[in-house]
Order: structure tokens, then C-alpha cells, then sequence
């Protein structure tokens, strides 16, 4: 046991004035004589017995509760676990203010729960101590110290945001915070639902932050929700039906019947009712047709109250009418190189010779196609640079008469190829159906496909080359088929030409025609039909700050200025700072985009209080519901140990009350 204020242990002389007093003022009795005094004597005896006993027990009861009221003032404590406070306490608080803290209770809800915990937390600390109100929106301004007043104050302002982080996330923002404050004893505590997918409490590691777990009783809720939706084919040509792939989740558990509707071109289309039982998922398509091209807009929604704010889903997409290709040839076209391209509507294709192509009209194409040509010079690599810059693609096949080229083409964009003629057959084995080229493309096992054969070829080097990712693999394991990001663009280099006659990946139309196709857009500039409120996500664009300030900004169902870093001609936007609504908004000279919230924030399951006490250890402890009720005190022990004051006050109140029975009753 150890003393708050030891000094006032000095004032325990204090109980020699009722033993002064005690000595003093004993009744004094004077003998009287009978002729028969046995009956009295015996009377007198008793009677003096029994009043020094009262008095004794009188005087025990005064000293005893001056000792517990000088111990009172003395403040004893037992220490804690860890070491007790000295001087300023630091304190972290994360309040969750998530879409789930927004469940109502029995008195109201969760956020405004955690409000009133959040002031217990701060009046149980001293006057000099600091303290960080932190929220999920992780503003610049919540790593300013602030005192108790302040501290309520920002408390009081906190609102439900669409944001959502881990735990893990918020306590590396402790951390940050703690490394930049320097000295001192810090505290964190976490008040929030514990929802599962947020509260990875197991990565909550360091000794030097004492950490206290808050849990805010609520039960699980039921929610339906709009998970996800994309489109089957990942670009959508005018006159051309794409199938729209959507997802609705329900997290509840009972059977809950859900009507969707697609709300496209002004007209809202019911869409297939399902039945989704309890903690299942159902995926449907829908096609979707639209006649003119350009950025195309579209909401999916359902109707699942109490919890709306992922009822409904938007997505914006760019309806491509043509992309234009050129092939440059040195010689005779390759006909099933045209033919595989044809195939589609969508590609404008256009062949020249090598001596007549106009140079100055390559930023006009989306993919350039270097068809076996046996010279080249400066002033075409030059040129192609420029088109990457601009975001156009260049696919190369070697020719075979002169490997120069493809050494001095590889020396140009680094691509790690060596110009020797390398003849023996090969097989191609694998394909990388985790890169954008042919991600999504093979519905089946990609084992079961027709890979081309090689006859003669070059060697391309992988490892030691930056960027590079092969597309199609050797059964030895070198590479087939190389895509590099280059500049703006990417660079596809193959290692066989297209000529029958050495390589049949011409006619292999189940691999060539999705690659043609994919290598005509470039995969920074493809748009996702759907970007998450709240989530870092970026993508470029092809255009300048169009406003008189500089900035590029969306508008929507409301204004705002995201991210963005200049790159010569380019912007980088990125979306993940903004607390937005969710809707479609236009980009400045750009396009259309979707946002919508975070999806992890509508699975509402949340961890039971035994499995949040699972995880304490010495620098992790769990207040629990009952201990909340008289916070300010647990905080209070935490800081100072457990203070033992009110009990000795209790102690001493009881000896007074005992003096005023015996005085009383004690005949």
C-alpha cells in the first residue's frame, strides 16, 4: 500500500486528545458507609465495571475513527499493474463513428452511447492531463492535444461518417501520434460495436500504450444489401448487349424476400424477386443495351429498411464506339492478324508499309502493332515513345530475317531481349490469367486450352528486366509473351513472329483475339464502373485542371476537390481522403464516375464480449458493460491504482455511528 499525500499521516497525533480527554473526565465515586453495605457494594461494583467497559469501547471507537479519517486524507492506494502516474496522463480515445454505430439501443443510439462514455473517460482523469478524440474519418486536426474542456467539446461534435477502418488502422494512427507527442504515460481506449470485420484486435501490439477495450452493447442486426455488380465483358460498344453481374447479400438471420430494381436511362426496370435465406448471397445478370456511346450511368436498388445506406448501388461506364488500330507491315499483311480483329465491330483497323506510315498520326491509335518488320530507326522509336506517353499500346512480333531489330527495339523500351534466332520447337504451357489481359476471360480451366506452338523464336529476359509480366509461358518456363508498362502505355513483345510458318498463335483464335482485344486499352486508363467512399483508390487521366484555380473537382450531388498530382499532361486523381455521398458524379473534362459506400460497413455481426476478453494480456484489458456504469472511477483507478480514500472515510463514519450506539444504548 502506498500514500497519495504521506504528509498527512503526521496529523495521527491527533488521537491523543480523546485519550487526554478519556483520563480526564472519569467518573470519580465517593464511598457512603451502611451498616449493611454487601447489597450495595455489590451493586456499586457492577455499575463501575460496566462504565469503564463503555468508556473504554468509547475511546476505542473516537481513536479509531480519527486513524481512518487521517488515512482518508493520506489517500492510500494499492499500485496497479504497470507504473502509476506521474505528472501529465496522455490519452487516446476512438470514437467509432461508423454507419453500424448508428443502430439504435433501448435509449438511443450507439454513437451517442459512446459520446457519454467518451466524457466518463475524460472526467476521470486529472485537470493537467491531455487527451485525442479520434474518429474513423482521421482528420488532421485530431492530433492536437487538447484539455477536458476541449476534449467534450469535440466529443460532442462527432457524427456517423461513411468511412470505415480497422482497429489496426486506427491504432497506427495511435502510434504515429504517440512517436511525434515524445514523453510521457499514454492511454488508449476504444469505444465501439466490436463489429467483426473491423475489430482485429490481435494486431493491437505495444507495451508502451496501455490499451482499453470499451465494447458498446448491441445485438446482431439483419441487412440485406447490394454487395457488388460489374459487367461481363469489360467493355460495352453502343448497339451490343452487356450482361450486368450483381450481387445481393443478406446478413440477417431469418428469410428475407428482395425485390431489385435498375434504374437506367430514366426508367426503373424490376428486375427477378429472390428469396435469400438467412446469411446467404444470390449473383444475377441483367442485360443492359444502350444505343449511342459515352459515359453511361445506372443505380441498382432494393428496399431494406431499417438499415438504407447500401440499399442502392451506382455505376458509371464509358460506351466505346471504336477503337482504332494500325498494324505497321513490312511486306505483305498477315491475313489471319486481320481476320482475328475483325472479329470485332468495335476495332477500326488500318494497315501500312513500314516506308509510307505517317508518324505524326500515332497518338490518333490505341494499339500500334509492329507486324515482323526488318528495320527500324530513331526516329520511329521516337515516335512510339511519344504515342506511349499519350497512352497508346505497341505490340511487337519479331521477324525472323533480321534479328537487329528486335535488339535495338528491346534497347529502346528495355525490354530485355536478345536478337539471336533460337529454332526448336516449344510449347507454350501457361497462361497468366491473373493480369488484366486475361483475367476474367476463360470461364473453364485454362489447362483445357489450345496453347500455341513455336518453331523458332528469341529469349527474353524476365527477371532482370523492370516491370515485366509474362503473359504466356514455355513449358521450360521462359516466356512467350512479355507485358512491360512503359510510359503511359504498355509494351507487349512476343517471342515468336506471327508468321505460320515458325508459330501457330495467329490462328489460335481462343488466345490471340482476347489479347488483341485487351492490348488495345490501356489498363491504367480503364475506368472501374464503381469506386468505394472512403477507400484509397486512384486513377489516371488525360487532361490538365480545366478551372481558373487549378484544381480539377467533381460535380455531383455535391462539389469536391479530391487528390490529385500533376504529371506533364496527366493527372493522378485519387478518391480516398473525401467523406462524400454516394451518387454519380462528373469529372471536369473527363467523364462520369461512380461512388458508393464501403461495403465491409453493412455486414452487421459483431464480436460477443467473451471473445473480446479473449484477447487481454497486460497491456490490453476489456471494461465491460457492468464496470461502465462507474467509469470515471475505473479510468480513475487505472491512473492512480485502487484507491482505498473512500473506503477509510467509510470506516471512520462507521466508528462515529458505533460511539453514538454505545453512548446510547450501552447501559
Amino acid at each position: 500500500m502506498q500514500f497519495l499525500f504521506p504528509a498527512f499521516l503526521t496529523a495521527a497525533f491527533v488521537i491523543a486528545i480523546p485519550i487526554i480527554i478519556h483520563l480526564f473526565n472519569f467518573r470519580r465515586y465517593k464511598k457512603v458507609f451502611f451498616t449493611n453495605v454487601a447489597f450495595l457494594r455489590s451493586i456499586q461494583q457492577t455499575s463501575n465495571s460496566r462504565k469503564k467497559v463503555q468508556q473504554w469501547l468509547v475511546l476505542a471507537c473516537r481513536c479509531l475513527a480519527l486513524i481512518a479519517l487521517v488515512m482518508a486524507f493520506a489517500q492510500p492506494f494499492f499500485e496497479t499493474k504497470g507504473k502509476v502516474k506521474q505528472g501529465t496522463n496522455y490519452s487516446f480515445i476512438y470514437l467509432d463513428n461508423s454507419f453500424s454505430m448508428g443502430a439504435s439501443t433501448s435509449e438511443d443510439n450507439l454513437l451517442e452511447k459512446a459520446k457519454e462514455t467518451a466524457h466518463q473517460i475524460v472526467s476521470g482523469f486529472g485537470a493537467d492531463d491531455k487527451f485525442q478524440i479520434i474518429t474513423n474519418n482521421l482528420e488532421g486536426g485530431q492530433q492536437q492535444w487538447l484539455n477536458k474542456e476541449e476534449a467534450n467539446a469535440v466529443i460532442d461534435e462527432k457524427v456517423i461518417s461513411p468511412q470505415f477502418k480497422t482497429f489496426s488502422q486506427i491504432f497506427k494512427t495511435i502510434q504515429q501520434n504517440f512517436k511525434i507527442s515524445g514523453q510521457g504515460k499514454y492511454n488508449a481506449f476504444f469505444l465501439s460495436d466490436f463489429q467483426v470485420n473491423a475489430a482485429d484486435l490481435a494486431k493491437l501490439k505495444d507495451t508502451s500504450i496501455q490499451c482499453s477495450l470499451v465494447p458498446l452493447t448491441t445485438s446482431n442486426i439483419s441487412n440485406s444489401y447490394i454487395d457488388s455488380a460489374y459487367f461481363k465483358d469489360q467493355v460495352s460498344s453502343p448497339g451490343i448487349a452487356n450482361q450486368l453481374i450483381y450481387k445481393i447479400k443478406n446478413d440477417g438471420d431469418k428469410v428475407t424476400t428482395i425485390k431489385p430494381v435498375l434504374k437506367f436511362n430514366g426508367n426503373n426496370r424490376p428486375l427477378a424477386i429472390h428469396k435469400l435465406a438467412a446469411r446467404s448471397s444470390i449473383t444475377d445478370t441483367v442485360p443492359v443495351l444502350t444505343t449511342q456511346s459515352g459515359y453511361q450511368t445506372a443505380e441498382l436498388l432494393i428496399n431494406d429498411a431499417p438499415i438504407t445506406f447500401d440499399d442502392n448501388y451506382f455505376i458509371a461506364w464509358n460506351e466505346i464506339s471504336k477503337v482504332n488500330v494500325l498494324i505497321i507491315n513490312d511486306g505483305v499483311s498477315n491475313k489471319y492478324l486481320n481476320t482475328a480483329l475483325e472479329t470485332s465491330k468495335l476495332f477500326n483497323v488500318t494497315n501500312e508499309e513500314l516506308s509510307r506510315v505517317n508518324f505524326g498520326r500515332f497518338n490518333d491509335y490505341q494499339l500500334i502493332i509492329l507486324n515482323e518488320i526488318n528495320s527500324t530507326t530513331s526516329g520511329l522509336t521516337g515516335e512510339l515513345t511519344k504515342a506511349m506517353d499519350a497512352g497508346t499500346n505497341v505490340a511487337i512480333f519479331p521477324s525472323i530475317r533480321n534479328g537487329q531489330v528486335i535488339a535495338q527495339l528491346s534497347s529502346a523500351f528495355n525490354l530485355g531481349a536478345s536478337g539471336t534466332v533460337v529454332s526448336s520447337n516449344k510449347q507454350v504451357f501457361t497462361i497468366n490469367s491473373k493480369d488484366y489481359i486475361f483475367q476474367n476471360v476463360f470461364e473453364g480451366k485454362t489447362q483445357q486450352l489450345k496453347l500455341p506452338v513455336t518453331k523458332a523464336g528469341f529469349n527474353i529476359q524476365t527477371k532482370a528486366t523492370k516491370g515485366a509480366i509474362s503473359l504466356l509461358t514455355y513449358r521450360d518456363g521462359s516466356a512467350f509473351l512479355v507485358r512491360y508498362p512503359r510510359f503511359s502505355g504498355q509494351v507487349f513483345l512476343c517471342a515468336s513472329p506471327l508468321d505460320v510458318d515458325y508459330s501457330d498463335f495467329v490462328k489460335n483464335g481462343e488466345v490471340i483475339v482476347p489479347f488483341l482485344f485487351k492490348a488495345a486499352f490501356n489498363n491504367s486508363s480503364q475506368q472501374k464502373l464503381s469506386f468505394t467512399i472512403g477507400k484509397n483508390e486512384s486513377f489516371e487521366i488525360n487532361v490538365e485542371a480545366a478551372s481558373s484555380d487549378g484544381v480539377l473537382k467533381f460535380n455531383g450531388t455535391q462539389t469536391f476537390i479530391p487528390e490529385q498530382i500533376k504529371k506533364g499532361k496527366k493527372t493522378i486523381i485519387n478518391t480516398g481522403r473525401e467523406t462524400i455521398l454516394p451518387g454519380i458524379y462528373q469529372l471536369e473534362k473527363s467523364g462520369k464516375f461512380a461512388f458508393n459506400y464501403d461495403r465491409k460497413e453493412s455486414q452487421m455481426e459483431f464480436m460477443s464480449l467473451e471473445k473480446i476478453k479473449s484477447y487481454e494480456n497486460d497491456n490490453l484489458k476489456v471494461i465491460t458493460p457492468s464496470a461502465q456504469a462507474n467509469l470515471a472511477s475505473v479510468v480513475q483507478e487505472g491512473d492512480t491504482g485502487l484507491s482505498l480514500w473512500k473506503y477509510f472515510l467509510l470506516t471512520a463514519l462507521l466508528f462515529l455511528l458505533l460511539e453514538i450506539l454505545l453512548i446510547r444504548f450501552y447501559k
